[in-house]
């Protein structure tokens, strides 16, 4: 990155006194002790990022002709398997060999233990991606700009690229074989935001050489380009971690936050993050140091961005909608098989059986219906359902409108663990003959519809206990 001579765009105060600081100088900025060492780079040092995007990927956009929500997967492999004399263009054939290639720096124990890391300080993780990353978005102005232009940051679009955002965290961190190359769901997801981040740049690139003032490339540089990127993946690692420590007190110890940063460094690279700029996340200290960096440069609040948050941030209700002010409670859980079997129905509502029979049949349906790629959540009349499907099973919740999505998600996949845990490896069948069994660990997860148990020990240990008792009946009716 040395030797690389700034351009004529504006400097921030931040910017300017991190253009001239030396080894050892400190500077305060945003609730920050920044102390300048030899990892940190100078504002004329990341501006050249902001005239890189991702051209391999626009190209590939531009050869195989989708529409934004198109399961660009699909697209690319259908592309590929033509013979090569027939493709218009090499680049989603190039796009696939570099997805597909796997870095010689990744090790995949790293990323392993990179995702356990995830869900272990899931909840942490959570709070500070919802509460804090889009406000720290709305203070770059270049990244602002991108979503004021594209509408994202606006009303009900805010909500909905959170729980886009959510869903693509949970597939990259799924599994070690959610990232697997070419098949894995974090893998595909990668791909689907990376066409998804060139259907963005590409029209605004065409607006902005049309009418500069609808996004003016030469002051905010390429829409989602290398600098935005970095930042992004800061937002999901060295950023959390320093939040977690310094506002929440939740510390991670060093091989934690190394194996976080691998994670989403390799996620980066799937991103369409070139290996130049992925050298700057080599380390937890020099992630550090390069995220102060960019703080330094990027952020500088005007007065689109002020209006915008007042406007918008505060009205589409994130603190309604993830009812964090208030306890959540589920209305029902329903686990169906992919033939549209009810396997379990919980109520936590009360209704007539007409009605929960009527309910229970339209929205198996609903989420039978859906296609893979499609999101977890759905409107049912006045209420979401939010679903997960593990292998053969579906499980399906029903909550209020205003009700956390993520924390749904988490409370279905904590109640598969502990079943997992329980019969060890859990099917179709081990449902089937033990329903009881499930309908008890069930009760010992949620009470009225609201988590009372979160610690998967104490549930087994309860439902053990249970065992214990009925074993010990048996015995004595038998005598």
């Amino acid at each position: 990155m040395a030797g690389l001579s700034p351009t004529s765009r504006p400097k921030t105060v931040a910017s300017a006194t991190a253009e001239t600081m030396q080894l050892g100088d400190q500077y305060y900025f945003y609730g920050e002790d920044i102390i300048w060492t030899k990892h940190h780079l100078r504002p004329s040092q990341l501006e050249p990022l902001r005239k890189i995007g991702d051209d391999l990927s626009d190209n590939a956009l531009e050869a195989l002709k989708i529409k934004r929500d198109d399961d660009v997967y699909d697209a690319l492999m259908d592309y590929v398997s033509k013979p090569e004399s027939e493709q218009e263009s090499s680049a989603p054939r190039l796009l696939l060999e570099e997805m597909t290639r796997v870095p010689d720096w990744v090790d995949w124990d790293q990323v392993y233990r990179g995702q356990q890391v995830f869900w272990k300080y899931f909840p942490p993780i959570t709070i500070i991606l919802v509460y804090n990353s889009i406000i720290n978005a709305l203070a770059l102005p270049g990244m602002s700009k991108v979503l004021l232009s594209t509408g994202y940051i606006t009303g009900q679009n805010a909500f909905n690229r959170i729980i886009e955002t959510g869903q693509f965290l949970i597939d990259t961190a799924r599994s070690p074989e959610s990232l697997n190359p070419g098949e894995g769901a974090g893998w595909k997801a990668a791909l689907q935001v990376r066409i998804l981040h060139s259907h963005v740049r590409t029209r605004l690139q065409r607006l902005g050489k049309a009418h500069s003032k609808y996004y003016d490339i030469e002051k905010h540089g390429i829409a989602i380009n290398q600098e935005d990127m970095l930042v992004n993946l800061f937002s999901l690692s060295s950023a959390v971690y320093n939040i977690m420590e310094t506002r929440l007190g939740v510390t991670m110890t060093k091989q934690e936050k190394e194996d976080h940063l691998h994670l989403w460094r390799y996620v980066g690279y799937l991103s369409g993050c070139p290996e130049e700029t992925l050298a700057l996340l080599p380390s937890v200290e020099v992630a550090s140091a390069t995220r102060q960096s960019l703080s330094l440069h990027l952020v500088d609040p005007d007065a689109d961005t002020s209006r915008t948050f007042s406007e918008h941030y505060e009205e589409n209700a994130l603190q309604h909608s993830f009812g964090f002010n208030r306890l959540m409670a589920i209305s029902y859980v329903l686990l169906a098989s992919r033939q549209g079997k009810t396997r379990l129905a919980k109520w936590f509502t009360t209704m007539s059986p007409k009605e929960k029979a009527k309910i229970t049949k339209e929205v198996i349906q609903l989420v039978l219906a859906r296609r893979t790629r499609m999101c977890n959540v759905l409107e049912y009349k006045d209420s979401k359902v939010i679903y997960r499907r593990y292998a053969s099973l579906y499980f399906i919740t029903g909550v209020d409108p205003e009700d956390n999505e993520l924390i749904t998600l988490e409370i279905i996949h904590r109640y598969v663990e502990v079943l997992d845990r329980y019969f060890g490896n859990v099917c179709e069948l081990d449902l089937i003959f033990n329903f009881h069994r499930a309908y008890f660990i069930l009760d010992e997860l949620l009470i009225a519809g609201e988590m009372q148990e979160s610690s998967k020990k104490t549930v087994l240990r309860a439902i053990t206990q249970m065992d214990s008792v009925e074993e010990e009946e048996a015995k004595e009716e038998k005598k």
